[in-house]
């Protein structure tokens, strides 16, 4: 349950606990800052502190990892009509993929088709249904990025639905390497 700060259940730090590893929109920025004036152990696990405040912070690059994927789907497969399922408008590794996503595109003079991208949102279900509205616009893709494993599971559903097959009709492509992966 993420909580905002009128309802998190019990103050943290005050005699219950010892420190925190604090994962994104897990606890609002002005915890964070509340926590941080009392000193309290903190890091900050794929996220950069709020207003800049001096935390320990632990982040995957995911700019450069995300180019480098995309670089490889162009340099060593030819894609040219890359297709991009994004994640959370508010989350900042979706925002540093799609960072990379572009910056690959760019660098290989590829200009970046608004009607290539769609909100996946980090799930299957709206990842699976961006895909088929894709298909359904006749839309033309010959590879698919999608920010994260969980929208590559739901493209690779709709792909497969559609009988299209991956990787020989279309590449697909999924980041955070889960199991099921």
């Amino acid at each position: 349950h993420l909580y905002s700060s009128d309802e998190i259940p019990f103050t943290l730090g005050d005699h219950n606990t010892d420190g925190l590893l604090i994962f994104p929109a897990s606890l609002p920025a002005e915890e964070i800052h509340r926590q941080f004036l009392i000193d309290f152990p903190m890091v900050l696990v794929q996220q950069t502190p709020p207003d800049g405040l001096p935390v320990p912070h632990l982040l995957v690059e995911n700019k450069n990892i995300a180019c480098k994927m995309v670089d490889h789907l162009i340099e060593v497969h030819g894609y040219r009509r890359i297709a991009f399922l994004a994640g959370l408008k508010e989350h900042q590794d979706a925002a540093q993929r799609e960072m990379g996503y572009r910056q690959s595109l760019a660098a290989h003079g590829i200009p970046f088709d608004p009607e290539l991208r769609a909100e996946g949102y980090f799930l299957r279900k709206e990842a699976y249904e961006a895909v088929n509205l894709w298909l359904q616009q006749n839309v033309e893709f010959d590879a698919i990025f999608a920010c994260d494993d969980f929208s590559a599971i739901g493209a690779l559903s709709a792909l497969n639905q559609a009988g299209i097959r991956v990787p020989e009709d279309v590449a697909l492509v999924g980041f955070d390497d889960l199991e099921i992966s």
